[in-house]
């Protein structure tokens, strides 16, 4: 019986060698690991650094010219390796600021300067082409409410805020967003459109 079972382990060992590869037949095992492994020694990584360190060395919103730039030079890059290559144009509605203002008219009149400050380690923050900060899709407008702080903006935090006998009807609302705690933005559209109805 020990016999046995030792001759089967050593039959079966050769199978258990190589872990399976779902969706592929066992016969194909072998051939497929040795084409994963030369595709994996293809890419360069001091080639691909520059092709990234090129297309992302500057801002390039979706439009601009700097975006056509980006796909000039891929399609370059992609033709320079054989490839037949077409580049083409679609219209999309694409929001981009033309002003923005945020400020508070009380108790102290205050205008913030809705920019974030350079990160010395990152010369990207400082980069003064980059897109500013707005609210995407949002319609244009001039809101004058007062703000109320939610936390996290789930239901619990617009319970202790009644309790507390701050309403949010009418205001404008302000809530973290990322933590253990915060709601999806979808979620917390529908919880604030409760409590402020």
């Amino acid at each position: 019986m020990n016999r046995l079972l030792l001759l089967l382990s050593f039959a079966l060992f050769p199978l258990s060698a190589q872990p399976p590869l779902r969706g592929f037949p066992q016969d194909e095992w072998k051939s497929h690991r040795e084409l994963e492994e030369r595709a994996r020694a293809i890419p360069q990584p001091e080639r691909i650094r520059t092709y990234m360190e090129r297309m992302a060395s500057r801002p390039h919103a979706a439009g601009s010219p700097a975006s056509k730039a980006v796909a000039d030079y891929t399609a370059a890059q992609l033709r320079d390796w054989g490839y037949d290559v077409r580049v083409e144009k679609f219209e999309a509605l694409l929001p981009y600021p033309t002003s923005r203002t945020l400020e508070m008219t009380s108790p102290v009149r205050y205008k913030a300067a809705i920019k974030e400050p350079a990160v010395s380690e990152d010369k990207d923050t400082g980069d003064p082409n980059q897109l500013p900060t707005f609210n995407a899709y949002s319609a244009n407008g001039d809101i004058t409410a007062p703000l109320v702080y939610v936390n996290y903006g789930v239901p619990e935090d617009y319970e202790l805020l009644a309790k507390q006998g701050i309403d949010v009807r009418g205001k404008i609302v302000s809530r973290a967003t990322a933590g253990a705690g915060a709601a999806s933005s979808r979620s917390s559209r529908r919880i604030t459109e409760r409590w402020a109805a």
